[in-house]
């Protein structure tokens, strides 16, 4: 579906409970299954859930969804090359990340002054988050030991001399759900 005009002005008499549906999507999927994606359009404010983004973040990551999303606000500044967007996305960001999903942060209206090459930039950045939805691999890995706690980690890839090889990009949960251990 295509909208063509422009997107309603924020209205802080309206309310938006964003925690609230991203849980209640995760209970729409039913048993999870490899490549289960949310994609979240929003303007990251939540001014109405009951639910925190840590519980939010937890759910995710223990049912193995990831979560993807174009964010979108008002920059609050420009420099010749680049936008700069609110922290209040900081949260979104942080479950995107948690499940090894991606966001990609867009102004909320396309000012016609914007330089050329940011414009020309939306499109490729779009279709790359289309290819991690569609396209993905499924990692297994054997912990010595259950983690008991929340644990993040790292993955990187390196050549046959350890070197690491920076240009290539690694969408991954970075955290592993917690087990209790009898």
């Amino acid at each position: 579906m295509i909208i063509d005009k422009p997107l309603d002005p924020p209205n802080k008499n309206r309310t938006t409970g964003l925690r609230d549906t991203i849980l209640d999507a995760i209970k729409l999927f039913g048993p999870s299954g490899d490549g289960d994606v949310i994609y979240l359009i929003t303007d990251g404010e939540d001014n109405a859930s009951r639910r925190s983004a840590d519980e939010v973040r937890r759910a995710l990551v223990a049912v193995g969804i990831r979560l993807f999303a174009i964010t979108l606000s008002e920059p609050t500044a420009m420099n010749d090359r680049t936008y700069y967007y609110p922290d209040d996305l900081d949260e979104v960001e942080e479950m995107v990340k948690a499940t090894g999903g991606w966001m990609l942060r867009m102004p909320r209206t396309l000012d016609p002054n914007m330089p050329k090459h940011v414009k020309e930039a939306i499109r490729p950045r779009i279709t790359a988050m289309y290819k991690q939805i569609k396209e993905f691999y499924r990692l297994e890995l054997k912990l010595p030991t259950p983690p008991g706690r929340r644990r993040n980690w790292k993955l990187e890839i390196v050549d046959s001399t350890r070197f690491n090889k920076k240009q290539n990009v690694l969408f991954y949960q970075r955290e592993f759900p917690t087990c209790n251990v009898d």
